[in-house]
């Protein structure tokens, strides 16, 4: 699997309208695609960064995707991005299972079951970690590791744009660290 540096190795030489023009054309496309999905089509398997994943996952992830990376551009502007809670809330569910999925593409073994309870918006599931990932509804008193806080907090550390605000016992860890494993298999230094 390409780590992200290697997926932009090279196109640094493109010029920045082509960039837009690129960006444009495929976000259309993805637009187009997702309109057409009938809703069997949605838990149909598909290609992801993190693996094979249903559709609606897929889609996610371009959610997720966009979202930091909305930031990454603003941020430096000093401009605030729009803060809309059902897209916080839907990025966070999409972060909080992406590290674990990483580390499940890159062979751990582990398993576990991650709570995250947050506020503004209010959002509550749960990541359970095995041989799949599974997002669902609820708390669990039995969560080896729970996150709480700020929902965009959460999120923004979860997506490696800040620390988390909050105390991890080491021995949970590994549920957060996919992420950022897979950004730093593709660096040289």
């Amino acid at each position: 699997m390409a780590s992200p540096a290697d997926l932009v190795a090279g196109s640094q030489e493109i010029p920045s309208s082509e960039v837009l023009d690129r960006f444009a054309a495929s976000t259309a496309a993805l637009t187009d695609l997702l309109a057409s999905l009938g809703e069997e089509d949605w838990s149909s398997i598909a290609e992801a960064p993190p693996g094979h994943l249903a559709v609606s996952a897929v889609a996610h992830h371009a959610l997720w995707d966009s979202w930091v990376h909305e930031r990454d551009i603003l941020a430096p502007l000093g401009i605030t991005p729009d803060e809309e809670p059902d897209e916080i809330a839907a990025c966070l569910r999409y972060g909080a299972a992406l590290a674990p999925a990483f580390a499940v593409t890159n062979g751990s073994a582990e398993r576990g079951l991650l709570a995250v309870a947050v506020v503004d918006p209010e959002t509550e599931f749960l990541v359970e970690i095995g041989e799949h990932i599974e997002v669902r509804r609820g708390r669990s008193p039995d969560a080896d590791l729970e996150l709480t806080g700020d929902a965009l907090g959460v999120l923004e550390a979860l997506s490696i744009r800040r620390p988390l605000d909050q105390a991890i016992d080491p021995g949970s860890a590994w549920m957060l660290v996919g992420l950022a494993a897979q950004f730093d298999a593709g660096r040289d230094d």
